[in-house]
């Protein structure tokens, strides 16, 4: 049977997850098949997937989804923790009826992503962790605790061009990277202020929540990340790898933070090959 993309619009779980299924029959999800489950970062949303949702539609179901406080999901909880968007994306696979999944997570979805792995290993394929931050040094931690701070304050708006030269630095830009950069920003201009603080708190606060139990994960696993990424460093992935029997790790030359979404086409090759089982 021929396998079309479905008519992109919003749907709802009971808890009020928004999400979108990509290249699903008639719009739906064969719950015998594996499907790539996406988990953004913050500030970010569902639609960030786009580069991804376009390569892999052809092939594979996908669902996509916005975290708590971001697009049109529910606020989370202000004492919220990373368990509570670990039920989030569990919820949802159990309203879809997804019975094996694919979690490809970016920056706090990477860990998320890890979460969800090792509390429900009967329900996962594959993870791949891009961009996860792990065991920042003291001076990364105490900085990035001063940017949370401010996202209480003023969300991301007071560190907006500070973002954007962390994720793009000062090179000169190439246009498709100029409007990447224009999209990215327009994001962050937009993130509900709450949402955005008590998720970047929580992505925060968990730099150090795998610590010693990396090990136990039991799936093909591929840690990714951009070669100069300042905050989600190669070396943060190497060290996530080596403590994963059998983990894949990929550096992507010259990337920062948006790796999949600023270099998507080294990204999805990447991603593509893991997933068939070719690394």
């Amino acid at each position: 049977m021929r396998q079309n993309s479905a008519p992109t619009h919003v749907r709802y779980t009971k808890a009020g997850t928004a999400y979108r299924l990509d290249g699903c029959i008639d719009g739906e999800i064969n719950a015998t098949k594996t499907i790539l489950a996406f988990a953004h970062g913050v500030g970010l949303g569902k639609d960030i997937w786009q580069p991804q949702i376009d390569a892999f539609s052809t092939q594979h179901q996908s669902v996509s989804y916005d975290l708590l406080g971001h697009g049109d999901s529910p606020l989370p909880a202000q004492n919220a923790t990373l368990s509570h968007y670990i039920m989030q994306i569990e919820e949802l696979r159990a309203h879809l009826g997804i019975q094996q999944m694919a979690v490809i997570g970016h920056s706090t979805g990477a860990l998320i992503s890890i979460g969800y792995a090792l509390r429900y290993p009967q329900y996962v394929s594959h993870i791949a962790p891009l961009n996860a931050v792990y065991c920042r040094p003291e001076a990364a931690q105490q900085a990035a605790l001063e940017r949370v701070q401010d996202a209480r304050k003023y969300g991301p708006s007071k560190q907006l061009d500070v973002t954007m030269q962390r994720w793009f630095g000062d090179t000169p830009l190439s246009d498709e990277h100029i409007a990447k950069r224009e999209t990215l920003r327009r994001y962050l201009q937009q993130a509900n202020t709450e949402g955005y603080a008590t998720t970047y708190r929580v992505f925060v606060e968990s730099d150090r929540l795998y610590v010693g139990k990396l090990a136990q994960l039991n799936c093909p696993c591929l840690f990714l990340t951009g070669e100069l990424d300042s905050n989600s460093t190669p070396d943060m992935s190497i060290a996530m790898a080596n403590e994963v029997n059998g983990a894949h790790c990929a550096i992507i030359e010259n990337s920062r933070h948006m790796t999949p979404y600023v270099d998507a086409e080294q990204t999805n090759h990447v991603l593509l090959d893991f997933l068939q089982g070719e690394q």
